[in-house]
Order: C-alpha cells, then structure tokens, then sequence
C-alpha cells in the first residue's frame, strides 16, 4: 500500500534526518564561533574557498557516483564488486592527479585566489586541496551503504567525522592563532579520519580486475550528469567568486554567514535526498507508483513549509541568542542582511523540488534531459548574479539562487513530457500549502514589526499553530489523512 511505502520512505528519511540534523546543528553550531572569531574578511575568503572546494568535489566525480546508484543490483554481489571497483578506481585516479597538480602550483593559485593578505596564504590552499581528495575517496563507500539501506551506520559515521571537524574547529579557532587556516586543517584531519573508517570497507568491496567494458557503460550513464551535477553546485557556490569580482570579501562574509541560517531547509532537502534515490529505484515499478512518488512531493512540501515558517518567525531570537562574554549566537554585525535568509530557504525549496522531478530520468535512463535542465537554469543563476550583484550585492545574489532554483525545477517538470513515466502530482493541494504558508508569513512579519521580542514569541508560537488550521480549513487534509491523525493524536 502507498501509506506503507510512505512510512518506509519517512522511516529511512527521519533516520538519516536524525543524524544529519545533530551533524548539520553542530555545524550550525560554527556559524557562532566563525562571526566571532573571524572578520568579515576571513569568513569571505573561508566561503570562497569552500565554494571552490564543492566545484572540484564534482569534477572529481566524474559522474561516477550517479552510474554507481544506477548499475549497483541488489542481491547481486559479483556485479556490485565490479560496479564498486570501477566507480572507486576512476574517481579515485582522477583525484589523486588534480590534486598533484593543484598542489605543485599552490603559490601560483595562492597569490591569484588569496593574494598577499595573509602570509600563510600558500598553506591555505594546499591544506584546502586535500580535502576534497579525502571526501572523493568516501563517496563510493557511502553510496554502497545507502544501497545496502544501510541507513544507520551511515549516518552515524556522517555524524561522528562532523562531530570531529566541529570540535577541531573550535580547538583551532580558540586555543590556537592558526585563524583560517585552522578551519580548513579541522576539516582536513576529519576527512582523513573518515577514509580511515571507510578502509576495511574498500579493501573488501574492491576487485582490482577492473572491468573496461562495464566502465565504457557506467562513463556513457555517468558523464550526462556530470554538467547537471556542477551546475547544481554551480547554482548554490558560483556567487561567491561572482561577489568577489563586484564587492569585497566582508560583503562575502556577511552573506555567508547569513546564508547559514537558511541551513534548516537545506538539510531537510539533503536528507530527503539521501532516502529518495534509493527509494524511487525501488518501488518505480509498483503499479501505484506514479501516485506514490506524486504524494511524496506533497508531503515533502508540506515539510518545507513548516521548515521555512519556523526559521522565518523565529530568526530574531534565534541570532539573538545570549553567548559568553556578551556575544550573541550571531554576531551584531550581521543582523542587518537577515533579510535574505527568507529568499534563500524559498531557494532551496525548489531545489529540492527538482531533486524530486529528476527521479524520472533515472528510472528511464534518459539522463541525457538533466543536464540540459541544470545547465540552463546555471547560466541563469550566473546571468543574473553578473546583472544584479553590481546593483544589489548580496540581495541580488539571493534573487539570483531563488530564481535560478525555481527554473531549474520549471525546465525539469517541462522535460518530463518527453519520457513515459508519468507522476500523479497533487497541484491542488500543493497550492493550498503555498497560499496558508503565505498567509501565516504575513501575519508574522506584522508581529515581528509590531510587538516586542516576548510577546512576539508567544505569537509566533500561536501562528505555526495556526498554519496546520488553515489547510484545514483550505480542505487539504484527505479522510484517510484526518483518521490517521485522530488515531495518532489518540495514540499519544
């Protein structure tokens, strides 16, 4: 039944939720530590870099890690060794000659990318070219276990090495006078950790009779979703370098910082994501599957919409947040561009949104549309980033990410028409979501202008309440869905 298979998507969902929550917090956690430990100056170029960082991480894939998902079978360990080996083997070769290169060359890209700034710029880079040489040499590994629906122990693992990257931050940061280059030393040692862990894995997963016939076919799958992969991450990092042509680093700094608090629904998207791959290619040929992936996307709006109203509400007391020493959890400093934070987590909706239309383009193998998709709305993200930056900085960078998103996810259900597998979406219903999300939104940036931080709380309390209300009322909830409700209300 589609209630079932429901609950075992949500299962795995909330289990990776629950891990990548606390893992995300505690890297939330850093957002206090960065605004009040780094200048403006410093959080701009630790944004850039790892702006970079996420671009390189893709390159290095090479495609490998989607052809993995596709030409992994259950069941089937003989093939799953070679699908393994060849995925690993390939990013791996690729990761370990870029980063050579990068490395022979760090006083060239550290005079170009830092300048002469910090004397210890030349370490910077070559610190920060590991680490995506370390995170490639996981990638495999973590998608055996999520298709092995060996959830648990993922996101566990996942958990402890951000455990560990966030406590050496804090070492390097308050103990020490390493400044930036602590930050990216922390995230290097919890990398490297990592791939430890991963070690008896890969040496039991790996056949080094590597199998050129299934590489030709798992390169011809993987290399279309190579552009769509960079333009993904092009939408969400690429603004960065774009701002450092227009601003300043401090002008990167503040939106970078800000951007963080838009982490709430950046990680419901991700681990929606993490359980959504393995579960559409597992239930695609179920008769009641174009319904079921349909109030998968219902459902998962109605999440975001929860996600969103929260943050929004309750980003002043949040930023607010009494610390040591009289330092609140944001630093005063960056309160003023909070404006953007709404934007950014309508943004990373939509992201998620065409994380959801794609499934259909794997299950048919017709992979060919998602670059085509992505590209497009990437070359939006960069036309609008270069048309309003100069005119709008940071405000005009998160126009340009909330637009870019929306055409991505438009362009995607658009190329839907050209493959067979047809989803039951639910507009109606995601409509009323939208209409009480906006609704509630408004009615709580009036008590944000209108009454003072305590009696404001209350309020805001009362409008997420009323949130849930209003599509009742709007008609949303299904019999089916009111009963179960009752049932689990009654239950509690």
């Amino acid at each position: 039944m589609i209630r079932d298979k429901i609950k075992s998507l949500a299962s795995d969902t909330l289990t990776y939720g629950i891990f990548q929550t606390l893992g995300r917090f505690l890297s939330f956690l850093l957002t206090p530590l960065y605004s009040n430990y780094l200048s403006q100056d410093e959080n701009g170029v630790v944004a850039y870099l790892f702006a970079i960082i996420a671009l390189i991480v893709y390159i290095y894939s090479f495609g490998m890690e989607a052809s993995f998902f596709r030409f992994f079978k259950q069941g089937d360990e003989a093939n799953n060794r070679k699908v393994f080996s060849v995925s690993f083997l390939t990013i791996t070769l690729i990761s370990f000659s870029c980063t050579l290169l990068i490395l022979l060359f760090s006083e060239e890209l550290a005079s170009s990318i830092i300048g002469d700034t910090y004397q210890n710029a030349q370490a910077i880079i070559q610190v920060a070219a590991l680490i995506p040489l370390f995170d490639m040499l996981m990638v495999i590994p973590y998608g055996r276990l999520r298709m092995l629906h060996r959830v648990k122990r993922f996101a566990i693992t996942r958990f402890c090495i951000i455990l560990l990257s966030v406590t050496l931050n804090v070492f390097f940061l308050i103990f020490t006078e390493l400044g930036i280059l602590g930050v990216f030393f922390a995230q290097l040692i919890a990398s490297f950790v990592g791939t430890c862990i991963f070690l008896p894995d890969i040496i039991k997963s790996l056949d080094l009779n590597f199998d050129k016939k299934l590489f030709k076919e798992m390169l011809k799958f993987g290399l279309p979703t190579l552009p769509a992969s960079l333009s993904t991450v092009a939408m969400q990092m690429l603004d960065r370098p774009i701002m450092k042509l227009f601003t300043n680093d401090a002008q990167i700094g503040i939106y970078q910082i800000n951007a963080k608090l838009a982490i709430p629904m950046m990680l419901m998207v991700t681990i929606f994501d993490y359980a959504w791959r393995p579960f559409y290619l597992s239930h695609y040929k179920d008769e009641e599957a174009p319904r079921l992936f349909g109030r998968v996307l219902t459902y998962f709006t109605l999440v975001c919409a929860a996600v969103f109203l929260f943050v929004t509400l309750f980003i002043d007391n949040i930023v607010r947040i009494p610390l040591w020493n009289g330092r609140y959890f944001i630093h005063q400093d960056y309160w003023h561009a909070m404006y953007i934070v709404p934007i950014l987590l309508f943004g990373y909706f939509f992201s998620g949104v065409t994380n959801n239309f794609a499934a259909v383009f794997h299950i048919e193998k017709k992979t060919k549309y998602l670059p085509i998709a992505i590209s497009l709305s990437a070359a939006i993200s960069v036309v609008l980033n270069f048309t309003l930056i100069p005119k709008l900085g940071i405000l005009g960078a998160s126009i340009a990410l909330l637009i870019a998103y929306f055409s991505g996810a438009a362009l995607m259900k658009f190329f839907q028409r050209k493959v067979n597998f047809k989803v039951d979406y639910e507009w109606r219903r995601i409509a009323l979501i939208f209409l009480a999300t906006f609704i509630v939104f408004a009615i709580g940036k009036y008590i944000i202008h209108s009454f003072d931080l305590q009696i404001a709380f209350v309020l805001k309390l009362l409008c997420l309440v009323l949130f849930f209300i209003l599509l009742k009322l709007l008609g949303f909830f299904t019999k089916s869905e009111l009963q179960f409700l009752k049932s689990f209300i009654r239950r509690r």
